[in-house]
């Protein structure tokens, strides 16, 4: 599939992404907040 489109990767990347936001919003309010600190740092090496 991956050598067909080479946008998949990104898709699913995307679609991992938005599932681990969804799975992180079930957290306490102190651990969310600490967590939004390394979803942040993650997403900004991805970015660069």
């Amino acid at each position: 599939m991956l050598r067909e489109d080479n946008r998949a990767i990104v898709r699913a990347a995307s679609q991992a992404s938005k599932a681990a936001d969804w799975i992180l919003s079930f957290l306490p309010e102190d651990a969310a907040a600490q967590n939004a600190a390394v979803e942040s740092d993650r997403r900004a090496a991805w970015s660069s």
